[in-house]
């Protein structure tokens, strides 16, 4: 069995780096407090670093185990988890794990209490402001989704009436099958780069009240797919080689 270890540690923001092997998407705006689908853990603690100086990021390293069938091994570890906790706000980043990571294709963020708030109508506008018309909304236009880039499928969802079904969350278990099994997506998949990314927003008080906090998430659906495929394929060849290697070991027995 293929499992994915997390183990956690706690780091001061320090690092800054140049985007190389992993760059963020282009072209589409959508982004958490600057945070965008594709960055690496480098590029993403120079964007908190910049906005909160001596915040703290709880970190998690996951890594792969596997078997010859008598001895387990590991793969090396990368960053899989990014969380911050500031009093009233947490954020999460999500990574892709090895071999295609570490890549952020998912962030969520959550705000409990909101000091000196703005009034919902006009924080809900600046949301349209930055992201555009959302695809749909719900709940007197205080629950919106939006999917990018255009002409990309919908894989996710599950409950045509009900808009958080379109919310799945980064740390589900396994990204290949909430695909496979949702009950009204786009029919037709033949690849899981045609699946589409999503922002999902829902809102906190009353329309011509004030802002009483939020929850949002951030997903690239299509690039978590491939890279739970991709890991899976990875693991299942170093476990093979490893057999290998244990099937030549031992000396024959005289027939």
């Amino acid at each position: 069995m293929i499992r994915l270890i997390q183990n956690k540690g706690l780091a001061v923001i320090t690092t800054l780096v140049l985007c190389f092997s992993h760059c963020p998407v282009q072209g589409q705006g959508m982004d958490i407090l600057g945070i965008e689908l594709g960055m690496s853990p480098q590029q993403v603690e120079q964007v908190l670093k910049a906005r909160h100086p001596n915040s703290q990021i709880d970190i998690q390293n996951g890594y792969f185990t596997y078997t010859d069938g008598e001895t387990r091994f590991n793969t090396d570890p990368s960053v899989t988890y990014f969380y911050v906790d500031n009093n009233h706000e947490k954020l999460e980043v999500y990574f892709t794990s090895m071999p295609t990571g570490p890549a952020v294709y998912g962030v969520r963020r959550y705000l409990s209490q909101v000091e000196n708030a703005p009034p919902l109508d006009r924080f809900r506008q600046s949301l349209l402001d930055k992201y555009g018309p959302p695809a749909d909304s719900h709940r007197g236009d205080r629950e919106f989704v939006w999917f990018f880039p255009e002409g990309r499928k919908q894989c996710i969802a599950e409950n045509k009436n009900n808009m958080k079904s379109f919310a799945m969350n980064p740390d589900a278990k396994s990204v290949l099958r909430r695909i496979q099994e949702s009950r009204y997506r786009d029919a037709d998949i033949g690849d899981f780069s045609e699946c589409a990314s999503f922002m999902y927003y829902s809102l906190q008080g009353k329309s011509g009240g004030l802002l009483m906090g939020f929850f949002v998430i951030l997903m690239d659906v299509a690039r978590a797919a491939k890279a739970e495929q991709a890991a899976a394929a990875w693991v299942e060849e170093l476990q093979a080689k490893v057999v290998a290697e244990r099937n030549k070991k031992g000396k024959m027995i005289d027939l």
